[in-house]
């Protein structure tokens, strides 16, 4: 009698993953309505659709945890890579304009800035990201600053 071992499926479930996404774009989007409306109802509902995203993710790294750790991985790298190649091509905005000129420049990736005009979903998208930026590699300028415009350090 010949007995055969069971066949490991080793495929993750890219429907949950996509699932878990937007959900959580979902959620983000709810809390951003719940602030600008300044609505008790609305930010209650964004819980409620973040903790779902959460369940999605429990579900997620349960199925196939080592398949699903691969692919947030390989979607943060993307997500990293994205933000790199902005910040690449990016250079210093206006960020406050005063009655005598120019007062703050703050680091602006491309994109980020239109006609004088930050870009907030972009902003909010990559914070993490800008954030390490502004702080390591592209400080904002301050008040103390003199001079036409900063260049990268």
């Amino acid at each position: 009698m010949h007995s055969t071992a069971p066949v490991k499926n080793r495929w993750f479930s890219l429907r949950w993953i996509l699932t878990w996404l937007l959900l959580l774009s979902l959620s983000f989007a709810i809390l951003r309505l719940a602030f600008s409306a300044n609505s008790l109802t609305w930010f209650l509902c964004g819980l409620a659709v973040l903790a779902v995203s959460a369940l999605a993710l429990i579900v997620t790294f349960q199925r196939r945890w080592r398949y699903t750790v691969l692919v947030a991985a390989l979607l943060l790298c993307v997500y990293s890579g994205v933000y790199v190649s902005l910040s690449f091509n990016g250079r210093y905005e206006a960020s406050v304009v005063g009655l005598n000129g120019v007062k703050w420049y703050s680091w602006a990736p491309l994109g980020y800035v239109q006609d004088y005009k930050w870009n907030q979903s972009l902003l909010l998208t990559f914070v993490p990201l800008y954030y390490l930026d502004t702080q390591f590699w592209h400080p904002n300028t301050n008040s103390s600053y003199s001079g036409p415009h900063p260049i990268n350090k």
